[in-house]
């Protein structure tokens, strides 16, 4: 029942980081980019959908041992929020002049 409950939880999660994730990029776009910037979110995560499991593939053929796998793709999660903050910069709308 725990696992089920765990899955579902995360389930409702996705549901609800795609959109958002959609009306934060709509909201930062600067005008005239908005296209760009409700494509973008879904060809980056298409994109990763084709590389990863290659890429995690390959790590985990190459690690001797168990989970290194996971611990690569924690870590490329990780890097990738890191990423965010550092690169993220302001909104289009804080432009004071």
């Amino acid at each position: 029942l725990g696992f089920c409950g765990l899955v579902l939880l995360w389930s409702v999660a996705v549901a609800a980081e795609g959109p958002a994730l959609v009306a934060v990029g709509q909201e930062l776009a600067p005008p005239g980019s908005e296209a760009t910037a409700l494509a973008l979110p879904r060809a980056v995560g298409d994109a990763v959908y084709i590389v990863a499991p290659f890429l995690l593939g390959t790590v985990a053929d190459a690690s001797p041992g168990l989970g290194v796998e996971c611990a690569v793709a924690g870590a490329a999660s990780l890097v990738g929020a890191a990423a965010l903050a550092a690169f993220g910069g302001s909104s289009a709308g804080d432009d004071d002049g």
